[in-house]
């Protein structure tokens, strides 16, 4: 699963429940934000990410860390 902060809201989404991979070199949008979908998936709880729960794994995607 990869996820990736939206370029407007700043939420956590999944690429495989947005057009993520339609939308090329454009920012990354949420369903919510997303024109063309406007609403959340409700496959998971929609939030924002705090630095102390996801870590960047490259330029485009996020990870939730793991707890200890």
């Amino acid at each position: 699963m990869s996820l990736f902060i939206c370029s407007k809201c700043k939420c956590v989404e999944n690429t495989a429940l947005c057009n993520y991979w339609l939308k090329g070199k454009k920012p990354p949008l949420c369903s919510k934000c997303d024109p063309k979908i406007k609403k959340w998936h409700k496959r998971f709880k929609r939030e924002f990410p705090k630095k102390e729960e996801y870590r960047q794994i490259d330029s485009n995607f996020i990870e939730r860390k793991i707890i200890e």
